[in-house]
């Protein structure tokens, strides 16, 4: 399969993957979904890359780790934002993590980017500004919040994310894919029930499954090969354009959350956010 293959699927994984992440979030909170993705996706994975764990190298692993790491911390302000906010316009917001993916892709790892893919850019950042502001002419002037619900820390996991989109292209070239996708979700996880131990919030689990089973079962399937998917685009072609294409994926979540959870959305949101889609859209196809 090619690499433009792969990312497409990632953009339609990602889509579904984030739609799911939003339903299950709001139903058994952000560190523990973020567990079942990784618990679930990793140990499924797991007996498939046992042989490849041993041709993984001493700077692999600390690619994994330090992929690990980045993804579980931008995963927690990613899933709080997908809690509290409209999908339609947290999905923008989160696309922001593509100019910062490409920006560390063409400054560390020397990909380069045209005049044109900087225009889609700046087409994006438009969108995204007009998408996130609840009321642009009155903002200042009346104690209105500026901003929705969920956009600051989609905001905050759009730059966790792009950090991540960048370790993990970077670890998927420096180790065997599917091995690292396993490794990183299990490190996830170790760091999710650690964190849930400090809570004292494990005794929720088995009820997790009990009353959550299928939906938490699919987002971990959905979210999983989303990134597998990435991995094996991005470590055939330049992290920069796998992002580009599979980042379109903010366009399914966003249209999923009109749709079935019928978010209402202000006339210069829905243009912002079309805005965004559009950039999204033309940087990929030029890229």
């Amino acid at each position: 399969m090619s690499p433009i293959a792969f990312a497409l699927l990632a953009m339609v994984s990602w889509g579904v993957g984030d739609f799911l992440i939003q339903q299950s979030s709001r139903r058994v909170g952000i560190v523990r979904a973020l567990f079942w993705i990784c618990a679930i996706g990793g140990g499924l994975l797991f007996p498939f890359v046992l042989g490849d764990i041993a041709s993984i190298t001493a700077r692999g692993w600390v690619l994994i780790g330090t992929a690990a790491v980045v993804m579980f911390f931008a995963s927690l302000f990613d899933f709080e934002a997908l809690k509290d906010g409209k999908i339609a316009i947290i999905e923008p917001v989160l696309a922001g993590e593509l100019p910062l993916t490409i920006g560390l892709s063409v400054g560390l790892a020397r990909e380069s980017l045209t005049s044109a893919q900087q225009v889609a850019i700046l087409v994006i950042v438009v969108g995204i500004l007009l998408a996130v502001t609840t009321h642009p002419s009155k903002a200042w002037h009346h104690r209105r919040r500026l901003f929705e619900r969920g956009v600051i820390y989609a905001g905050l996991g759009a730059i966790g994310m792009g950090l991540t989109n960048f370790s993990v292209g970077i670890a998927s070239q420096h180790a065997p894919v599917l091995a690292s996708i396993s490794l990183i979700w299990l490190i996830i996880a170790v760091l999710s029930m650690a964190t849930l131990l400090i809570e004292r919030n494990t005794h929720h689990l088995a009820d997790d499954l009990r009353r959550h089973g299928p939906l938490l079962a699919s987002m971990a399937v959905a979210d999983t090969m989303a990134w597998i998917f990435y991995s094996f685009a991005t470590s055939a072609m330049y992290i920069s354009v796998a992002n580009a294409m599979s980042e379109s994926y903010v366009i399914i979540a966003a249209v999923l959350g009109v749709v079935v959870n019928h978010e209402r959305l202000k006339r210069h949101q829905q243009v912002g956010a079309a805005l965004a889609f559009v950039g999204v859209i033309w940087l990929a196809s030029i890229s």
